[in-house]
Parts: C-alpha cells; structure tokens; sequence
C-alpha cells in the first residue's frame, strides 16, 4: 500500500503541476531567468523530494524488513 500510495500516486501529484506549467509555456529560458527565491527554492525542494521517494521506493523493493533488523527465523 505504501508503495503504490507514496511511490505512484505521491510521486504522479509532485509532477503534474510543474510538468503542466512546462507544457504550458515554450519558453524555458525566460521562466529560468525570472525565478525568484521562493519560487528557488520550491524547485529544489521538488527535486530533493523527488529523490528521497525514488530511494525510499528502491529501498522498499530492494530491502527486507527482518533482513535489515538483523532478525533470523
């Protein structure tokens, strides 16, 4: 469930909107230029998060819960 919640569906709302305003002007330069510190920092944030569920979601496939506590049985 967390990982179809977090890793689909959280990931799918983090993109929509930059990928809508992308679309929706051609002119990637000009919008580069005129970003101001918030709008800085909201896209670093995005990436950063972006990054963080990427791992999260590799380490939830990748990673076995009783392996990791060091758990035997």
């Amino acid at each position: 469930m967390l990982l179809l919640g977090l890793g689909v569906v959280g990931t799918a709302s983090l993109l929509v909107e930059p990928v809508m305003w992308l679309f929706d002007d051609a002119d990637f330069g000009a919008d580069f230029s005129d970003l101001d510190g918030p709008g800085a920092v909201m896209l670093v944030s995005r990436v950063v998060h972006l990054a963080a569920v990427a791992v999260g979601v590799a380490a939830m496939l990748a990673m076995h819960p009783r392996k990791v506590a060091g758990v035997t049985g």
